[in-house]
Formats: C-alpha cells, sequence, structure tokens
C-alpha cells in the first residue's frame, strides 16, 4: 500500500469529505482523529479513529485520502440505521478489526464477508442491537438495506475500493475515482454528459482534465471543460 495513492495521498479536507457523504465536519472529524471525553463522575472515555487521516502536505488543508473518503462512506451508512452511536461506533470497530485487514472498512471483504463477521460477534456477545443490522437473504447473512443501499455505491477493482458514487439517493450523480481528475468528482452536466473538471476551492479557478486518455474540448466557460461518457460510467 506504500505505493497506492488511494491510501497515501491526501486528497480530501474534512469539511469536503463531509459534505460528500452527508456528514457534519465535526463528526466527520471525531471520526477521522479520534476523542477523549473527561467526566466529574465516572472513567474518562477514550475513543480511536476509525476514517483514516493523513497530514497535510500540500497547504490545502486537505487530509482525507480516497480510502478515507469510502471509510466516511460506509461510518455514514451505519449511522443511518438510528442505532445509538456508542453501538455504531462497536460495530464498526468489530468490522474494522476482522481477520486484522488494514483498512477493512474498505475492502472488499466487508461485502463478503462483514454481514457474517457482525452477526456471528453479536450472537456470542449478546448484543441484541447489533443483530439487528443485518438480515437473512436467501439463505446467506447480509447488512440491513439501510446499510446495504449505501454499500452498493462502491465499486472494486482489486481487493479494496476503487469507486465512490456519491451522494447517496436515489440518483446517481457523480462518481469518484482516485484515478480521475485526483480524486475530485466529476460534475454531470442536465444533459447526461459529464463535466470533467476540479471542483472549485476558495474561488480558485477549476482545472481541465482529460477522460479515457481522450483530450477535452473547451467550451468557452470559465475553468471547466466537457468530454467523456455518460455521468455514472466515468472510468480512468
Amino acid at each position: 500500500m506504500a505505493d497506492d495513492l488511494r491510501f497515501t495521498e491526501p486528497r480530501y479536507t474534512v469539511a469536503d469529505a463531509a459534505r460528500y457523504v452527508g456528514m457534519p465536519p465535526s463528526t466527520l472529524a471525531s471520526w477521522a482523529k479520534g476523542y477523549t471525553k473527561h467526566f466529574a463522575d465516572r472513567p474518562t472515555v477514550k475513543q480511536g479513529p476509525v476514517i483514516t487521516s493523513l497530514p497535510s502536505v500540500t497547504g490545502s488543508g486537505a487530509t482525507i485520502p480516497f480510502i478515507g473518503l469510502v471509510e466516511a462512506t460506509v461510518v455514514q451508512a451505519f449511522r443511518q440505521t438510528g442505532l445509538p452511536l456508542q453501538r455504531v461506533r462497536r460495530a464498526l470497530q468489530v468490522l474494522a478489526d476482522q481477520g486484522e485487514l488494514e483498512h477493512a472498512l474498505a475492502s472488499k471483504r466487508l461485502y463478503t464477508d462483514g454481514a457474517q463477521v457482525l452477526y456471528d460477534y453479536a450472537s456470542t456477545s449478546g448484543d441484541q442491537l447489533l443483530r439487528l443490522l443485518t438480515v437473512v437473504d436467501s439463505g446467506q447473512r447480509v447488512f440491513h438495506e439501510v446499510i446495504s443501499d449505501y454499500l452498493r455505491r462502491i465499486t472494486f477493482e482489486d481487493s479494496w475500493a476503487t469507486g465512490l458514487i456519491l451522494p447517496v439517493t436515489r440518483r446517481e450523480l457523480l462518481r469518484v475515482r482516485p484515478t480521475v481528475a485526483s480524486g475530485d468528482p466529476p460534475l454531470p452536466s442536465r444533459r447526461g454528459a459529464t463535466k470533467c473538471c476540479r471542483i472549485p476551492l476558495q474561488g480558485r479557478r477549476v482545472d481541465a482534465i482529460d477522460c479515457r486518455g481522450l483530450r477535452s474540448t473547451p467550451r468557452g466557460h470559465r475553468g471547466g471543460t466537457r468530454c467523456g461518457p455518460p455521468a455514472g460510467s466515468l472510468s480512468p
């Protein structure tokens, strides 16, 4: 993973990542950095990070790599179940620790084994709330639909995530790939084509990119170009 930019290159600020997955920035920050809470009448509570965060090296404030954005999507999926946050955190920790697999929340194994791992843990520990996060479908243990609606937005071409569709809505709007536009979501136009450009940050001009190896054709508007296949099918 040392040479894999999905894991090693910070591409999103906490605010940007939070906006993409529909989470308050302060909430995402606590999942990415962990937190410590002190109480006068009970022991201190300390929780480690669940979302991958890196030191900012570009001056842009970006700290979240692509794989961290995927992990944030998984965190948001579990938050939508309505369970108390401590139970959500426990469920995610169980999945993150499965088989000592690094970045388990962004791994393909989350799809293939995650629901069964969580159910087995909940059954063994007697945690009835966590058992509610899984259901049986065609004889197999799978995640509840609320979670599955988020997870199906993640795509894989190897053992870890390689694509992500954002935001989580009925209509697919943005497909994020770490090899396209430096991981910035392409912007779909009203006509269904993709406006392949970087999202502007802090009022700066956006930079045009190439799609599928083809040079984009300027359309005369500031900072953007139009090119590529229909929205939702962009690939490197």
